[in-house]
C-alpha cells in the first residue's frame, strides 16, 4: 500500500507500507511525511484534507492532529466538496490557505 499527498506547493514523499493501517500505524507515518513537508513551507497555512476512513477520524488520530497543530478540513465523505458546500457546513477554507490532499493507493 502507498500513502501519498500533494498540494499546490508540491508533492510529499510517498510512504510505502506493507500492511493495512490501524490508528497507531497511521500516526507513525504522518510525522515522517506530513510534518517535514509542513516545516519546509512554515510561512504558509496548510489545511490537511483526507477522506473519513476510520483511521483518519479516530479519537486518537484527531488528538494527534490537535497536538501537532495540524488543521484538518472537516467535510463529509463522498460529498463533492465545492467551496459553497463547505461554506454551508460552517467550515470555510480561508482564502490564504493551501490544501494538502492525502490518499491511500492499493
Amino acid at each position: 500500500m502507498v500513502w501519498g499527498a500533494f498540494s499546490s506547493a508540491g508533492f510529499l514523499d510517498l510512504a510505502f507500507v506493507a500492511c493495512w493501517m490501524n490508528n497507531s500505524d497511521y500516526q507513525e507515518v504522518l510525522p515522517d511525511y506530513l510534518l517535514p513537508f509542513r516545516r519546509r513551507f512554515s510561512r504558509r497555512q496548510f489545511i490537511f484534507q483526507q477522506d473519513n476512513a476510520a483511521v483518519h477520524v479516530s479519537i486518537s488520530t484527531t488528538d494527534w492532529f490537535r497536538a501537532k497543530n495540524v488543521d484538518v478540513l472537516l467535510w463529509p465523505a463522498r460529498v463533492k466538496a465545492s467551496g459553497a458546500r463547505i461554506q454551508e457546513k460552517g467550515h470555510p477554507v480561508p482564502s490564504k490557505s493551501y490544501l494538502i490532499y492525502a490518499k491511500w493507493y492499493f
